[in-house]
């Protein structure tokens, strides 16, 4: 534990345990050593993503495929999203996550490959940390668009997945100012979905709304499986395969 010595209107008594510290040679703590506000205790955070909506700690590798349409050129081409969750926890703003490693693909060319960064509170619900993103374009990167950690210009960690849901909950998945903000609505839970990987029942069907983008797309996420299918009016994927570990 690093000590912290809080001396409020004492310059003097500050100077002199700066000259005491120094000639043991330890540095005086930074102010910059505190770290920021999250919206959530970070003691409070595991690695482990248990909740049974999204089931990281059982996910090894999952698969899916579908459609997707430009919208501006109105061609529609083909999609595919290949998720694998690494086997140790790493630190990500000082915190033990889960990552998840996220390559899209478009028409077989790489166009994103991302790390999502997970952690589960004490009430079970998924806390969404961060993810550095590189975009691709002829097998070169290109940006790094939406790239977020938590702690950085006022980001917070957001709500991927409550421990608990019922319909009309409504959460913050994405709380980055300016670059990511994602809201999302539970819109049922007891969907039953078919999709190439199985039928999934007990399912939760949830909105999710684009603040900045303003543009709003379904999921659905089913016990033990986690994410099965995704909808909007461009885009539509379906769980194909999924590896356990």
């Amino acid at each position: 534990m690093m000590l912290r010595f809080i001396l409020p209107n004492a310059p003097a008594l500050g100077a002199g345990l700066l000259m005491v510290l120094a000639s043991f040679g330890v540095s005086a703590p930074a102010v910059g050593d505190v770290p920021p506000d999250i919206g959530v205790d970070r003691a409070d955070l595991s690695p482990a993503v248990s909740n049974r909506y999204v089931a990281l700690s059982t996910l090894k590798r999952a698969i899916f495929i579908g459609k997707e349409r430009d919208p501006d050129t109105g061609k529609a081409f083909k999609v595919r999203m290949e998720l694998s969750v690494r086997d140790t926890a790493e630190m990500v703003a000082g915190i033990k996550v889960t990552v998840v490693d996220a390559i899209h693909h478009a028409d077989d060319e790489v166009v994103e490959k991302s790390r999502d960064f997970y952690a589960q509170d004490a009430s079970g619900a998924v806390r969404y940390l961060g993810e550095h993103v590189d975009d691709y374009d002829g097998g070169k990167i290109i940006g790094h668009d939406g790239q977020w950690v938590v702690g950085e210009k006022g980001s917070k960690a957001g709500v991927y997945m409550p421990a608990t849901v019922k319909v009309g909950d409504v959460f913050e998945q994405e709380r980055v100012p300016g670059v990511s903000q994602n809201r999302a609505k539970v819109l049922s839970t007891t969907r039953t979905v078919k999709v190439p990987a199985g039928t999934f029942t007990g399912c939760i069907e949830i909105e999710e709304y684009d603040v900045i983008e303003k543009s709003t797309a379904r999921k659905w996420y089913c016990p033990g499986a986690g994410l099965v299918k995704e909808a909007s009016v461009e885009r539509t994927i379906e769980l194909t395969e999924r590896v356990a570990r």
